[in-house]
């Protein structure tokens, strides 16, 4: 059931972003909301799978501590430019690759454990590097 629940999140989610930017319907507040709540499901889904699935503690800090970094990185963002900013490719499909790693994990699907956990967290160290790059050339530009 939570593999179900976690997919079917993930796949909304998707489509979510695809409607809305095919309807253009974006709203400032659902630039908050929208990655907000992402991070929430799926720092509770990782919560989750630690307690239920043997998903490593360390994976699931790096997952919520991700998170709280990026949530940090974009309130410094916005008070220096005064816009929301957006999450970027590299950051959608890494917070993509951990709910699939989750996902891998409530299944139990032992095969696929240690591949997508390694994709995941190298593509976490990109996504860092890239955000972090991000906030860089605003300081300085600044």
């Amino acid at each position: 059931m939570a593999a179900v629940l976690g997919g079917g999140t993930m796949v909304s989610d998707i489509l979510d972003g695809i409607l809305a930017r095919k309807l253009n319907q974006s709203s400032e507040l659902g630039k908050i909301l929208d990655p907000l709540t992402d991070k929430i499901a799926i720092g509770a889904f990782a919560v989750y799978t630690v307690l239920t699935a043997d998903f490593p503690l360390w994976a699931a800090a790096l997952i919520i501590g991700r998170d709280v970094l990026i949530i940090l990185l974009g309130l410094i963002f916005s008070r220096k430019t005064k816009e929301i900013p957006t999450s970027n490719f590299l950051g959608k499909i890494t917070a993509l690759s951990w709910g699939i790693l989750l996902v891998v994990y409530v299944v139990r699907w032992e095969a696929g454990k240690m591949p997508f956990l390694m994709l995941s967290v190298i593509l976490l160290a990109a996504s860092i590097i890239s955000y972090g790059a991000r906030l860089i050339r605003l300081i300085r530009s600044t």
